[in-house]
């Protein structure tokens, strides 16, 4: 694990804008008071700090979630996902790999988002025009 510099709340938050805004089709928005960042309509990262310290949370394989937890007693699991992971700004050694597992997050949300906005909309049959003959009595 590489140890990178510590980043102040205020900075945490504008590097999770650099990184999330510069994937495809993303934006911020605010949910419960929290940033929090979407691809398309799926929130796929946030970087809130309404509780307290700045909190920044991710997604990622329940695997490799579960492997985490296990490993690396500064991530927690986010109550409202089970695969859902959080970790305090402050506490973060190492960037990049930060980077990795918000980009993941994206991923696992980007599939869907794309997906739905690729798919063709539901014909609607058109109707044949006939041609009305008059026909007399």
């Amino acid at each position: 694990m590489t140890t990178t510099p510590t980043k102040t709340d205020d900075e945490a938050l504008q590097w999770m804008r650099d990184v999330c805004l510069a994937l495809p089709n993303t934006s911020e928005g605010v949910h419960y008071g929290e940033i929090v960042f979407k691809v398309g309509t799926e929130m796929f990262a946030s970087c809130g700090a309404k509780g307290g310290p700045r909190i920044i949370v991710f997604q990622i394989n329940p695997k490799r979630t579960a492997e985490l937890l296990e490993t690396d007693a500064r991530f927690r699991r986010y109550p409202y996902e089970k695969s859902g992971l959080w970790i305090k700004a402050a506490e973060v050694t190492d960037w990049e790999q930060l980077r990795a597992f918000v980009e993941e997050s994206y991923q696992r949300f980007a599939r869907p988002a794309a997906s739905a906005s690729a798919a063709p909309a539901a014909a609607t049959p058109k109707k044949k025009r006939t041609k009305m003959t008059k026909t007399r009595a």
